[in-house]
């Protein structure tokens, strides 16, 4: 509900469960960094594509990268 109200104050530390926190340990020793996926991505048609019209903020008539109806 939607309220002019003063909300509730947030809490001092949000908590984090222990997969979140296992997670953040591992990402690290991750076989698979962000130059890998940068490089994949470069390689695929599609997600090239994609990626470029992202950036440049371009209007695509390509069916690949356009949202399933």
């Amino acid at each position: 509900m939607l309220s002019r109200l003063p909300g509730s104050p947030p809490p001092a530390q949000i908590p984090t469960s222990p997969e979140v926190n296992h997670l953040l340990e591992v990402m690290d020793a991750s076989p698979v960094t962000s130059f890998h996926v940068k490089r994949w991505t470069a390689r695929d048609p599609v997600l090239a594509k994609l990626q470029e019209a992202l950036i440049t903020g371009s209007k695509t008539d390509d069916s690949e990268i356009k949202p399933y109806q």
